[in-house]
């Protein structure tokens, strides 16, 4: 609706090109919520980085912890290594997610067309 256009275009039952594509998705018209693309896959990466990073800390496992001159573990967590792992295991997550959703044919489910 443009400035200046009368109220009595405003009919509720008025199809617009979006409602009759069955495609919709797919198309630059339509306003489907999933529009963020990019900017919300690295939103949920790091935040599964953040919550996998959390975990490590506080688990402390011997993959991530610091070593003594004798290559004995110490028991305290080597943050570099906590985080690199975190990254690894988030982007491990994120493809395992993406086949899944490629799999079953997108965020819509169209793998049977």
């Amino acid at each position: 609706m443009t400035h200046g256009e009368p109220l009595s275009n405003l009919n509720p039952n008025k199809m617009t090109d979006c409602d009759t594509k069955k495609d919709c998705h797919k198309d630059d018209c339509c306003d489907s919520g999933k529009g963020y693309g990019w900017a919300m896959a690295v939103v949920w990466f790091i935040i599964i980085v953040i919550i996998i990073w959390l975990i490590i800390s506080f688990a402390k496992p011997d993959f991530c912890g610091k070593k003594d001159s004798h290559g004995d573990h110490t028991g305290d967590l080597d943050a570099g290594r906590a985080l690199l792992w975190a990254i690894v295991i988030a982007i491990i997550i994120i493809v395992f997610i993406w086949l899944i959703i490629w799999a079953v044919g997108g965020w819509y489910g169209n793998a049977g067309k």
